[in-house]
């Protein structure tokens, strides 16, 4: 009896370590991804011509 809730114990906490090792893996990725929208972004901004590019020191 022990030594199976030991096991059910065990599977269920190996299964969350799992679930939370993916669930960063994909917020981590998120933030990635809006990150480089946002520098993408900027890029565009700065290529325009009219206007001087920020933290440019000509």
């Amino acid at each position: 009896m022990g030594l199976t809730v030991l096991m059910y114990s065990l599977a269920f906490l190996v299964v969350g370590v799992i679930v939370l090792a993916f669930y960063t893996t994909v917020q981590t990725y998120k933030v990635r991804n809006r990150e480089l929208e946002l520098q993408q972004l900027e890029l565009q901004l700065n290529q325009r011509p009219n206007e001087p590019a920020v933290g440019s020191h000509s």
